[in-house]
Order: C-alpha cells, then sequence, then structure tokens
C-alpha cells in the first residue's frame, strides 16, 4: 500500500513538473516593454528595478524599484585589533558608497574594549577635508557595550544610547574609521550600523574589505 502511494505521489508531482517545464517556454525576455499578455505585465526576475512611473515597465521592475528606494540597515563589524593590530594614523574602509547615497542614521557598538592606547577614532569618508559622520572618540573611553554616536564635537560613550547622528549624503566613496594620535591599537572591535537609502538611480552601499 505504501509503496502504491509513493509511485501514486512521484507521478503526480512528474506531471507538475512537465507542465511547468511547458510553460518555462513562454516566459518573456528580461525588461520586455510590451504589453500584450499577463506574463509581459507581470514581468522578470531580471527586470531592471524602475522607480519612475511609465507605460512600459514590468510589475516585477517596479517592486524591485521600491525595494531600492526603501533602502535598508547595513551592519559592518570591524576585526579584532588582537588579531592584527590596527596601525596608527591609518584609515581603515567599513563600506562603500555607488552612486550618491543617503547615510540617514549611523552609530557603533563597542564589542571589544580597547586598553592601553589612547588612540583617537574617528567615522569620515575617503574624501580629505570632509566633516565626521561620527565624532572622535577616544577608543578607550569606550567600554563594551556602549554605543558611539553623534557628529557634535562632544562624543559619546554611554550604555544605552542616544542616537544623534544626521543625515549625510555622500558619493562614490568610501567611509572609513580613522586612527590618529600616533599609537598603534591592539585590542577593540566595534560594530557599525548604517541606515540609508539610495538617492540616485541604482546607487548602492555595501560592506568594503577591510584595509
Amino acid at each position: 500500500m505504501a509503496s502504491n502511494l509513493v509511485r501514486h505521489l512521484f507521478a503526480r508531482v512528474g506531471g507538475i513538473m512537465g507542465y511547468l517545464d511547458t510553460l518555462s517556454s513562454d516566459l518573456v525576455a528580461a525588461n520586455t516593454t510590451t504589453d500584450n499578455d499577463f506574463t509581459e505585465t507581470e514581468g522578470r526576475k531580471a527586470d531592471t528595478a524602475v522607480n519612475v512611473v511609465g507605460t512600459t515597465a514590468s510589475i516585477m521592475a517596479y517592486i524591485k524599484g521600491l525595494v531600492a528606494a526603501a533602502g535598508s540597515r547595513l551592519t559592518k563589524q570591524t576585526p579584532s585589533a588582537a588579531a592584527a593590530a590596527w596601525v596608527k594614523n591609518t584609515a581603515y574602509a567599513l563600506v562603500t558608497a555607488t552612486g550618491v547615497v543617503r547615510i540617514k542614521k549611523v552609530i557603533a557598538v563597542c564589542d571589544i574594549k580597547a586598553t592601553g592606547a589612547t588612540t583617537t577614532l574617528t567615522l569620515r569618508t575617503n574624501t580629505v577635508g570632509t566633516p565626521a559622520l561620527l565624532a572622535a572618540v577616544t577608543a578607550t573611553d569606550l567600554e563594551i557595550g556602549d554605543i558611539w554616536a553623534g557628529r557634535e564635537t562632544a562624543t559619546h560613550a554611554l550604555e544605552f544610547g542616544v542616537d544623534e547622528s544626521e543625515s549625510v549624503v555622500v558619493k562614490d566613496c568610501d567611509i572609513d574609521l580613522f586612527l590618529s594620535n600616533n599609537t598603534n591599537l591592539s585590542t577593540g572591535q566595534y560594530t557599525f550600523y548604517f541606515d540609508w537609502e539610495p538617492v540616485s538611480a541604482g546607487a548602492t552601499l555595501v560592506a568594503a574589505t577591510w584595509a
């Protein structure tokens, strides 16, 4: 009885898969602009995101455009400085912006406390002379669990945190963690949270290679 049931189920599944195979040949090409039937209206997964209303884009293209426009949160954890010391007066890339991107909020949480170093940490773009995205803080002031936030002069080393960071628009650049004060950092680790949204079409914010 059981073997007959299994054979029956496989036969049914095989029939369904065969039917789907016949449909696959009817799928439209990506970015089809005509509107002759429902498959062209729905579109394909490979359709390019669209965020301007028109008469030629598919439903899939508009959905992808809405998702992209909503932005998201990007999380980036630094390597532990204990594994390989962070070098004094060096900028380490955290994330890379391609196109025009609005950084709505950014905070960092201390995962491992820095000890014995007077190094100052600053979050900034890799373009010389641009304002900091997070105000400079002495690494040893941040205890485990402390939140580093705010762009104003005053620094924050708070157990509960205050998110005061302002929106910043950047274009085609890295956002770096910069170490100053001529002291290498041999302990310490931080997780950064970037709330962002694209401004220009197709703009992205992605994790960079720590270097």
